[in-house]
């Protein structure tokens, strides 16, 4: 169970700090935007999950909890190096090696900058917008589920508990974030890190199933 909740912990983060950067910008994040950003999220989880399913049933437990601590030392370090990974995408992203696929490129550019999203300028969320921020936000999603379901079985309990805490992230952030008179510039994508890294040492120490 602790290691569940560092997940789900770990995976709430990006959305937890990018609705305080909304509210410290006063843009309004409507509820169905932020169902959108939940469920986007939990979905990416659940494929993850499914995936991580069957790779369980070709690999022994042994080297299945290796795959896992694997996964997520890399994505733990990632998210600790995020400020310097963001520099170097914004100084690099348009070379000509760059995709140049519209939807893509929108992706990016929400990595770089959450409050991007809001590409109309209109000082509220879309649910258009709400679904392009949500699969920006679900890219660690997407491994640490891949990662942590290696032998996982209470996926639907998983999805469950992801999905609210979702959605209570995105509104306590913003809530929090109106209420914050200057916008905090620092790199605080580490507490992700930070999470992930615990979480690889807890499936490493627990085993597998």
């Amino acid at each position: 169970m602790l290691d569940m909740l560092v997940l789900v912990l770990a995976t709430c983060c990006d959305s937890f700090f990018m609705s305080v950067a909304y509210g410290v910008k006063k843009i309004r994040i409507p509820a169905t935007a932020m169902i959108v950003i939940a469920f986007c999220g939990t979905m990416v989880l659940g494929v993850s999950l499914t995936l991580a399913g069957w790779v369980s049933h070709v690999v022994s437990d042994e080297f299945g909890k290796w795959i896992s601590f694997a996964i997520l030392l890399v994505l733990a370090l990632t998210s600790l190096f995020q400020g310097q990974v963001k520099h170097y995408v914004k100084k690099h992203k348009n070379r000509p090696l760059i995709i140049r696929f519209q939807g893509i490129s929108f992706v990016v550019d929400i990595f770089l900058d959450e409050t991007e999203a809001d590409q109309d300028h209109s000082k509220e969320l879309s649910v258009k917008e709400a679904f392009y921020l949500g699969v920006a936000l679900s890219l660690d999603s997407f491994g640490s589920g891949l990662a942590y379901g290696i032998g996982f079985t209470d996926v639907f309990v998983l999805l469950c508990i992801s999905f609210a805490a979702g959605v209570l992230a995105i509104w306590s952030g913003s809530a929090i974030g109106k209420r914050v008179v200057h916008h905090f510039q620092g790199d605080i994508s580490w507490i992700s890190g930070c999470l992930l890294l615990v979480l690889a040492f807890l499936r490493l120490k627990s085993g597998i199933g």
